[in-house]
């Protein structure tokens, strides 16, 4: 067996960790906040109003994101 395969091998058996998950979602969420908020800045008046609910319910999002990782990291410190 070459380095390769054991560490393919090793690969296909571990799991991510719940926290790996939680701060996958919340980068996504992040990154779809940042993209809100500069369309909500570069939006034209008509459409002010609509990006900024846009951006609320982003901002919204990444927050519940950011306290699901925050939980799972402090459940972590704390074992």
């Amino acid at each position: 067996m070459t380095v390769e395969d054991s560490a393919h091998t090793w690969w296909s058996r571990s799991r991510r960790l719940p926290v790996d998950d939680a701060y996958t979602t919340w980068f996504n969420a992040h990154s779809r906040c940042t993209q809100a908020l500069r369309a909500w800045n570069a939006a034209p008046r008509r459409t002010r109003a609509a990006a900024y609910h846009a951006y609320v319910a982003a901002l919204q999002a990444e927050e519940a994101a950011a306290q699901r990782l925050q939980q799972l990291h402090l459940r972590h410190a704390a074992a």
